[in-house]
């Protein structure tokens, strides 16, 4: 397993996924970090300073999804990233089981995400390759 020196958040209520993730990550020689909660998530992005966040976008709310609120709380919690002086930089990969076409993934874009997935579909080495290239792109745009 090759070392790379870039570390990944990973906010995520399902702990299926987050293990998933982990795994995936690991193997392919990221550090990598996953937290359930967005509700302290600022915090721990300002102080683990990650070289990229994957954000889910549906969150359950007290065990229950309630689809329309919670998908406004991904969609919040990326804006308020993007507005945050610390972490406006930060490459975001939003994720969803929800369709990556159209008007969920029109959003995140909009709101300063780089890249909008649905979870179901991608494979892990197209996972890696996606972070990979945003990773070289964000390297090169701040050598700038």
């Amino acid at each position: 397993m090759k070392k790379i020196n870039k570390k990944i958040l990973f906010i995520e209520d399902e702990k299926y996924q987050r293990d998933l993730y982990y795994k995936i990550f690991t193997e392919a020689g990221y550090k990598f970090k996953a937290i359930n909660d967005p509700k302290n998530a600022l915090k721990i992005i300002q102080r683990e300073k990650p070289d990229l966040v994957l954000l889910d976008l549906v969150f359950s709310i007290n065990g229950q999804l309630i689809m329309n609120k919670s998908r406004e709380k991904g969609f919040n919690f990326l804006k308020r990233l993007k507005q945050n002086i610390k972490t406006k930089n930060i490459p975001i990969i939003m994720v969803s089981n929800l369709s990556a076409k159209g008007k969920h993934k029109a959003k995140a874009l909009k709101l300063g995400a780089d890249e909008f997935l649905n979870k179901a579909k991608i494979l892990p080495h197209e996972l890696i390759k996606i972070v990979e290239q945003i990773l070289e792109k964000e390297k090169t745009t701040s050598a700038r």
